[in-house]
């Protein structure tokens, strides 16, 4: 439970900072297409992260979609993922960073 509570508070709130930031609405549109797209398609979610080029692998480790996706099959499973701590960190930051851009963004337009 706390792990789908988590990956849900920290993609709505990324999502509410790019829809607050951003104030064409087909702007914003565009890029959450194009992120739907990076996420399913070069995101380490439905395959390993070694069959990804190196830098590919780096920069979907700092993002917060392959560690969403390992603490939701943590809660689902027993024993097949590790490095779930740091998962769970991760997401927590990544939540805590889309919060703050969403109160800055919303600070800029009141």
């Amino acid at each position: 439970m706390p792990a789908v509570l988590l990956t849900a508070f920290t993609g709505t709130m990324l999502g509410y900072a790019l829809s607050h930031a951003i104030a064409d609405p087909m702007r914003t549109r565009l890029i959450a297409q194009m992120l739907v797209f990076f996420v399913f398609g070069f995101s380490p979610i439905l395959y390993p992260a070694s069959q990804e080029p190196p830098w590919l692998a780096t920069i979907s480790w700092w993002l917060p979609f392959e560690h969403m996706a390992t603490i939701v099959r943590a809660g689902l499973t027993i024993g097949i993922v590790s490095g779930i701590g740091r998962s769970y960190l991760i997401v927590a930051l990544w939540g805590i960073v889309g919060t703050a851009l969403s109160a800055r963004a919303l600070g800029r337009r009141a």
